[in-house]
């Protein structure tokens, strides 16, 4: 054990103070960051919050105070003008970003122009519009008034009802399932890379050939794979302390309210874990397995990248996964190994997961884990003894000649 423990310890120290391990733990903070950065600049780019005016011939709207609407929310305001003429000057002065003109004959029509030079924000024409609805029912009853003022209050409902969530889109805890698969699957795309690396890059420089000299392989291996979960478990303590910052900082420093009204849903986000950690053996073994079969590291970095890509086609169906929940697609991409992760994150923000469903798929990546372990292990032997060759899959399945090049009666 204190063999094992000794390769873990140095193995982790080694990577962790390379580059590329610095690049790897702020990668998805920086890419998170990016995105939300540049969504921030767009609104900020589009939204416009100069004053917008009106013309009322009509004798309509009588007060500018009405309950509930703030005369500067989103920071507009609403100004009256008496005449068309002054609306256009102060428009074509670049006081107001448009003007709304209600005729004489407005509430027999209905008609409501709208004048300006560049486009309106959505904002102002929302305000005017809800400033002219309250003016319109303000003679009713006031339940009535509260009624029609309130406006359409719609909730999105997965057709089993398991899932509920305002028009606006799904709240923090409906998407958080989301956000744990895309990170877990940038986990494993991370530390895929570094079994692999780990075992083809010393099998490439022949190093491998020196140390099984002095460490039974093993232990060799198993230090290796404990390096890499340190590591992993790294990678995820620190975006898991990242994320919580990053949703306290949205709630009570930007007033985020989606984030103010966060809560974690823990059985969805379990179901991912339950999917999410056999995907993580399955995912290290294979690339253990591609590391020991590959002539050259260059090779096996070609490879493992092809392999990766196979977790991210659920994002390619994701249109028909989120209309169709429990659709055959869904299903079938739920069970296969290394579609479930993503699909059940997809699956579980639009519906809940039959539980059935959800220990089939479990099965199902236990089973295809524990083959793989068996299959790296394999491989592992055989590379060993083919240091600086290439070795053939088919090889990995071929027990006998296994057997006598080890020269183990099995």
């Amino acid at each position: 054990m204190s063999r094992v423990l000794r390769v873990a310890a140095y193995e982790y120290r080694t990577n962790v103070l390379k580059r590329s391990f610095l690049l790897s733990l702020f990668s998805l903070p920086l890419i998170l960051t990016v995105s939300i950065g540049a969504g921030v600049i767009l609104e900020s780019i589009s939204s416009n919050t100069q004053p917008i005016g009106f013309v009322d011939d009509a004798g309509v709207i009588t007060t500018l105070e009405a309950p509930g609407l703030e005369q500067e929310a989103d920071g507009i305001t609403v100004l009256p003008f008496e005449e068309v003429e002054q609306a256009r000057a102060a428009l074509e002065a670049g006081e107001l970003q448009a003007y709304f003109i209600l005729p004489a004959d407005y509430r027999t029509t209905g008609a409501v122009r709208l004048v300006f030079m560049d486009q309106a924000s959505e904002q102002a024409r929302a305000q005017f519009h809800d400033l002219l609805r309250y003016n319109l029912a303000r003679d009713y009853p006031t339940p009535v008034t509260d009624r029609i003022v309130g406006g359409t209050d719609i909730t999105i409902r997965s057709p089993d009802g398991s899932r509920a969530y305002p028009a606006g889109g799904p709240t923090f805890s409906v998407a958080l399932p989301l956000f744990v698969s895309a990170g877990f699957v940038f986990l494993l795309l991370i530390a895929s890379g570094y079994a692999m690396g780990a075992v083809a890059g010393e099998r490439e420089s022949r190093t491998m050939e020196v140390l099984i000299t002095s460490i039974p392989p093993g232990a060799l291996i198993r230090g290796k794979l404990i390096s890499i979960l340190g590591i992993s478990l790294t990678l995820l303590a620190f975006w898991t302390l990242v994320g919580i910052a990053a949703v306290r900082v949205g709630a009570e420093v930007y007033g985020i309210r989606w984030l103010q009204e966060a809560s974690v849903e823990w059985s969805s986000v379990g179901a991912v874990l339950l999917i999410a950690v056999p995907n993580y053996i399955t995912a290290i073994a294979i690339m253990v397995m591609v590391g020991s079969t590959v002539g050259e590291l260059q090779e096996g970095q070609s490879l493992s990248g092809i392999f990766m890509l196979v977790f991210f086609l659920p994002l390619y169906a994701i249109r028909i996964i989120g209309d169709h929940p429990g659709g055959p697609l869904a299903q079938a991409l739920s069970f296969l190994p290394f579609t479930s992760l993503l699909t059940v994150g997809i699956r579980n923000m639009v519906s809940v997961l039959p539980g059935s469903e959800l220990l089939v798929s479990a099965f199902v990546q236990a089973v295809f884990a524990a083959l793989a372990v068996w299959l790296a292990g394999r491989a592992f032997r055989i590379g060993i003894l083919r240091i600086g060759q290439k070795v053939g899959l088919r090889e990995v399945f071929r027990s006998r000649q296994l057997r006598e090049e080890a020269g183990s009666p099995g």
